[in-house]
């Protein structure tokens, strides 16, 4: 009878063990689980208000970059072809005209063709520029108000843009 006392005490014992540690881990692992439900959540969260409706700060940015990338490329097609190419801007967008036509009007593939400001602009002071068979242009400055802000886009005799907040 002893014996059989002995035994059961002793697997009582170590199922009391199993069950104690079973606690733990499932305590701890459901403490871990959350947290990485947090940290995905947040991720994602701040995923999706970067992305979400840009600012108009960063839309003005990327438009003086693309407009930096035309320029580029109007100054090389000039030079190329031996014919001016003239950037013209107003309230409602810019376009690219060369030979009395404007570029891209019947080709919306074309880089050059005409655009509308990703914005609401106010006022645009901008002279023509012209693109020639030099290297060499007259610098020029692009002036663009919005209802919050207002941006000054400098262009260097050899082309190269740079913006001013």
């Amino acid at each position: 009878m002893a014996e059989m006392f002995s035994v059961r005490t002793r697997s009582s014992l170590q199922l009391q063990r199993v069950h104690r540690s079973r606690g733990r881990l499932a305590k701890g692992s459901t403490l871990l689980e959350l947290l990485v439900v947090i940290v995905i959540l947040g991720v994602v969260a701040g995923m999706v208000s970067l992305s979400i409706a840009p600012g108009e700060t960063r839309r003005m940015a990327e438009e003086v970059d693309r407009l930096a990338a035309l320029f580029r490329l109007a100054n090389d097609e000039a030079r190329v072809s031996g014919r001016p190419i003239i950037w013209r801007a107003d309230d409602d967008g810019y376009r690219f005209v060369q030979s009395d036509a404007v570029r891209g009007e019947s080709d919306a593939e074309d880089p050059l063709r005409p655009r509308g400001w990703p914005f609401e602009v106010r006022l645009v002071e901008a002279p023509e520029i012209v693109f020639g068979r030099e290297p060499l242009m007259e610098p020029t400055r692009i002036y663009i108000a919005t209802a919050t802000r207002e941006i000054a886009i400098d262009i260097d005799a050899l082309g190269q843009v740079t913006s001013i907040p």
